[in-house]
């Protein structure tokens, strides 16, 4: 195990707050160029395809979500598993685990093909896509959940490095998919005229890249990926040990995804307009939230690997430092929403001079801008949960988040239109944020009365 180590990110000694930055700083960088390949799909549609083109694909990222959400909740789940063993120093089971989460994630891409692709049209019915901008939604989802195992494989093998804490290779293998994709952009769309599912196949081929130069660098580099067939060879216990928190995990994010889909189907019923608004502001807020998102993702890390080590008191003193950082990227956060929006449109190409798509999305990016704070909350103490292996609570939080949008979007949507829908979110985010919170206060003081 000495070896590895060398070859990891050591997270249980050190200055938590300097070893979670240098963590996170390529992880934040790795998360900006993966909303690049989004953010390059929809600044060539809208440009060259149209606003309903843009709108079209717009629409399905609360379905991708859903997708491809679980899909990094089961990987991210098994890491869990495999960043305790890296902690606690246990060479053999750290090889199984891997070897689990590899045979677990080929078995998933298999059955959310299928189901996906299956899906695909029910589900944008069930939605109210509007008839104008159903075919090009179909046509980018469908090829977007036939590459899904790309998706899969890429999020399975940088799990696994993170598990480690080695941050910084997926950030380079992303930045050459990412030109990759630029590339097939241009390529699919403009030359061979092939429309948005020119963009879709673009970012299928580009994943793939990455999951490939993913794998390649990781057997070359840490010895204890160079599996043997007896590493194989290993208990329904264990397999059940790496699903438990891979489930959880994977429904808390298709809880989350699945009333993201029924806020998307609310809007969908208020017009063009506010499809078009929602999907310009969408993108501009899932940009603003990256330093929280890869925030939580750091800290899981670090409070799994101690965790594994029993090093809780180093966990405790991550809340107390990490929280700060919190606060300040929310805010961060605020002033992407508040200030950014025209830029953004602009990069987008929606037609500003559609005034009503232009006042719904600052209306949009004003209300989420002020909640913000308590987004970055939300992820930092639900990842810190999740990291060790405390998965229950944020389960049922997920659970309690679908409840809270299925009411409050048709009772706002209907009570005050689009502004309603405004509020769907930071209402949302305030109860859950004060659920993680107080879990946290309560399991942690469980497990210090424990170890006394």
């Amino acid at each position: 195990m000495d070896r590895t180590r060398k070859s990891a990110i050591d997270m249980t000694s050190g200055n938590p707050v300097k070893k979670i930055l240098i963590f996170m700083i390529p992880l934040l960088i790795g998360s900006l160029f993966q909303q690049l390949y989004s953010m390059v799909d929809m600044m060539i549609v809208g440009n060259t395809l149209g606003s309903d083109a843009f709108g079209a694909v717009g629409l399905t990222s609360s379905v991708m979500f859903l997708v491809i959400g679980m899909a990094q909740g089961f990987t991210t789940g098994f890491s869990v598993i495999t960043a305790q063993y890296v902690g606690g120093g246990n060479s053999e089971k750290l090889k199984k685990s891997i070897a689990v989460s590899i045979t677990l994630t080929a078995v998933l891409s298999v059955i959310f093909t299928a189901v996906s692709t299956a899906l695909t049209k029910p589900v944008l019915e069930l939605m109210h896509t509007p008839e104008s901008m159903m075919s090009d939604s179909w046509n980018y989802l469908f090829v977007i959940f036939l590459g899904i195992s790309t998706s899969f494989f890429f999020n399975c093998f940088s799990s696994i490095l993170r598990a480690f804490g080695d941050s910084r290779t997926p950030l380079y293998f992303l930045m050459v998919s990412c030109v990759v994709n630029i590339v097939l952009d241009f390529v699919f769309i403009l030359n061979f005229s092939m429309g948005v599912a020119g963009a879709a196949w673009a970012t299928v081929f580009a994943q793939g890249l990455s999951a490939v130069l993913c794998l390649v660098y990781s057997v070359k580099k840490f010895p204890v990926m160079s599996l043997s067939r007896e590493d194989f060879r290993f208990s329904f216990s264990f397999v059940a040990e790496h699903l438990k928190i891979g489930t959880a995990m994977a429904l808390q994010s298709s809880f989350t995804a699945a009333s993201v889909m029924i806020l998307q189907s609310a809007i969908n019923t208020l017009g063009d307009a506010a499809i078009k608004a929602y999907s310009a502001a969408g993108k501009v807020s899932y940009f603003a939230m990256q330093p929280m998102v890869n925030l939580g993702f750091s800290v899981a890390t670090f409070s799994a690997q101690n965790y594994g080590a029993g090093k809780i008191d180093r966990i405790r003193l991550c809340v107390k430092k990490g929280i700060v950082l919190c606060l300040i990227m929310g805010a961060f956060g605020s002033l992407v929403m508040i200030f950014g929006g025209d830029i953004f449109l602009y990069i987008f190409g929606v037609d500003t001079s559609e005034i009503l798509v232009y006042q719904y999305t600052h209306q949009f990016l004003l209300v989420l801008g002020a909640f913000y704070v308590l987004l970055g909350l939300w992820h930092f103490f639900r990842n810190i949960l999740q990291g060790m292996g405390k998965t229950a609570v944020p389960t049922v939080s997920s659970f309690v988040e679908v409840v809270m949008r299925i009411v409050l979007s048709f009772w706002l949507s209907s009570a005050w239109g689009f502004f309603g829908i405004c509020f769907v979110d930071p209402l949302t985010w305030t109860v859950i944020s004060i659920t993680h919170i107080i879990a946290y206060a309560v399991i942690m003081r469980k497990i210090v009365r424990y170890k006394k």
